[in-house]
């Protein structure tokens, strides 16, 4: 990516990239914004194995930056105007060796004007963030191998699971920066972490891309939802309940401001169950229109086992709709060819709401 103006990257993978220049992602000049993306086995034996910055301004959250290599920068090179990186994770990147020079290089090369990492995690990397002397690094609130100063840093194991999340005594948990996303705070991350899963879940913001799971009192199996015959279909079950009240059905036109369309209660006997438990709810959509048009239908699958809540996103279901917003009534379209959100919020015995989220095409 190259040329002036604002770039915007969300919920990608960059991973497969090889050169002698630059590994994954070349950006120059202009501003771009990098989010929920996944930066892994990008190669190059030049700088940036991750990511290459070079003029112009990046703002990189709730990503992960792992198994790519490079001679030097492994993860990151900057040499931009202001790098912010927040709730990251940078773990397992590795040195590329250069046949002219014995330098060892460095995860993350810094050249930048100003560089922040903020709520992130840097371990089990070949190397160390290297800044160089006339530039400005920041670092807080962070776990970084190694140490560095910084208000809120820790040098601990962060005790990851297989896939970069946090084992339930991971001392990344509610270690992050307390004013995170409070309104008009400098440091946000967004409603939802890179597992799709409320980016707060403990008292404070976990450090890291993923939140800690095992803090949720609802851990979700499978959510499903289908279009038949002028109906909207949905179906969830929990795997376990934990002071559960009841799960309102909500639905949005931009993935931001939802409106509810049905409150169900909780199953579970005084909202504690460690069984299985199945809902399902049938909302009339006598207006729905089917088009002649293949498209995408997606479902987010939450098959979390107690051992390792794995997370997984399944494409499922060919289909097209309109979307439903909500009257006093009930559901109606408000236009055709328009994205829908639709989620599933939890709602526990105090009051604490917390999401999974569908989005339909």
């Amino acid at each position: 990516m190259d040329g002036d103006g604002k770039k915007v990257l969300d919920r990608m993978n960059i991973t497969g990239g090889r050169g002698t220049g630059v590994g994954g992602l070349f950006c120059s000049d202009g501003v771009i914004n990098i989010s929920n993306c996944r930066f892994f086995d990008n190669r190059t034996s030049g700088n940036g194995g991750g990511i290459f910055l070079t003029n112009g301004s990046a703002s990189i959250q709730n990503s992960i930056f792992y198994n790519n290599a490079a001679f030097a920068g492994f993860a990151i090179w900057a040499q931009a105007n202001v790098v912010s990186v927040t709730n990251c994770t940078i773990a397992d990147n590795v040195y590329i060796y250069h046949p002219y020079t014995n330098a060892n290089g460095n995860t993350i090369f810094n050249n930048s004007n100003s560089f922040l990492i903020q709520n992130s995690i840097f371990w089990d990397n070949t190397h160390s963030i290297t800044s160089l002397s006339n530039s400005s690094i920041h670092i807080a609130f962070s776990n970084i191998q190694g140490g560095f100063s910084g208000t809120g840093n820790i040098n601990s194991a962060p005790l990851f699971t297989s896939e970069y999340k946090l084992q339930a005594a991971s001392p990344c948990i509610n270690a992050g920066d307390p004013q995170t996303n409070t309104t008009g705070y400098a440091v946000q991350s967004g409603e939802l972490d890179l597992a799709i899963m409320n980016r707060i879940a403990g008292s404070h913001i976990d450090m890291g891309a993923f939140e800690n799971e095992s803090v949720l009192p609802v851990h979700f199996g499978l959510i499903e939802a289908t279009v038949q015959n002028q109906h909207l279909f949905v179906k969830w079950s929990t795997l376990t309940e934990t002071n559960n009240d009841y799960f309102d059905i909500e639905v949005s036109a931009d993935g931001k401001q939802f409106k509810k369309l049905a409150t169900i209660q909780s199953l579970a006997l005084s909202g504690n169950s460690d069984l299985p438990l199945h809902y399902e709810y049938t909302i009339e959509a006598p207006q729905v229109m089917f088009l002649p048009v293949l498209i995408y239908f997606f479902l987010l699958c939450f098959l979390i086992d107690a051992k390792n809540r794995k997370i997984f996103l399944i494409m499922l279901i060919a289909g097209t709709a309109t979307l439903w917003g909500c009257s006093k009534s009930g559901s109606r379209p408000e236009s055709v060819n328009t994205k829908i959100f639709l989620r599933i919020a939890q709602i526990d015995g105090d009051g604490k709401k917390n999401t999974a989220k569908l989005l339909l095409w």
